[in-house]
């Protein structure tokens, strides 16, 4: 790790990657006018593929250089779902040791970041009490964000978060 790279979590752009690119380019603009943007559609269709390919995009990492970073939520259950939880994987995801939010909020504001959440229907569905804090959280992070979800209930709203933008189905 680098002063101009900061360890954050950026995955390789898929092997196989057909048919999608004006909607890349679709995206990529939303994001360059500091919109948050929420992919939805059936699981398996592509919708992480074209997010990683947005953070691969010459545009976006000519932007955001090495401040891309990609957090999944797959590997938990949406019942055992906490703000902890959440906070645990971002804070791996960017690197970081341990994971207080003020420490999250600090690293994300240095320079702007593209986050990509992954799976987000996973905490955005939780049936715990933790999801208002969880969505309080991505409010206060300052960063332009990259959803993806299979649920279109999971996705948050223009109350939810301040300033939040398109949704786009895969």
């Amino acid at each position: 790790m680098t002063p101009s790279d900061p360890g954050y979590h950026i995955p390789s752009t898929p092997d196989i990657f057909v048919g999608r690119n004006d909607f890349v380019q679709e995206i990529v603009s939303k994001i360059h006018e500091r919109k948050h943007v929420a992919l939805i559609g059936s699981g398996g269709i592509g919708k992480s593929s074209i997010a990683k390919a947005v953070m691969h995009n010459k545009h976006i990492v000519s932007f955001f250089g090495f401040h891309r970073c990609f957090v999944t939520y797959d590997d938990v259950a949406t019942s055992m779902m906490t703000h902890n939880t959440f906070l645990t994987h971002l804070a791996r995801a960017l690197s970081i040791a341990d994971s207080p939010l003020l420490t999250i909020i600090a690293k994300l504001r240095a320079s702007p970041t593209l986050l990509v959440i992954d799976n987000a229907e996973t905490f955005l569905e939780a049936g715990t009490e933790d999801v208002g804090r969880i969505k309080g959280a991505i409010t206060e992070l300052g960063t332009v964000n990259l959803f993806t979800s299979f649920s279109r209930p999971a996705v948050p709203t223009c109350q939810t978060f301040a300033g939040y933008g398109e949704l786009l189905v895969a």
